[in-house]
């Protein structure tokens, strides 16, 4: 059975703003309109993300793993179902890696 997982959104969203990540990445031209109204709600789905859809196939990873053959690397195709059904594409290009 997944041990259930309640992502910390309050405390990553206090990290930005204990770092004053806000001023600093606005400065940068592709980050020109980060702002608090855009990290919590997008913080907000990755965490239900993380929670409805990760945690849930976490146990598969540890059971089956990853197995490396030749040089290969192979997933349990449960754990790769998230990464093949997400949009290629959602909002702001780069927020994703930012986050």
């Amino acid at each position: 059975m997944a041990v259930p997982y309640k992502a910390p959104v309050k405390d990553i969203v206090f990290g930005y703003e204990v770092i004053d990540s806000y001023n600093v990445l606005n400065k940068i031209s592709a980050f020109s309109d980060f702002s608090e109204d855009i990290v919590i709600p997008t913080m907000e789905e990755c965490a239900k993300f993380s929670e409805e859809v990760l945690a849930p196939i976490n146990a598969i990873g540890d059971q089956q793993g990853a197995t490396i053959k030749d040089g290969v690397v192979t997933m349990p195709e449960s754990l790769l179902m998230p990464i093949k059904s997400s949009p290629k594409q959602v909002g702001h290009q780069y927020l994703c890696r930012l986050i």
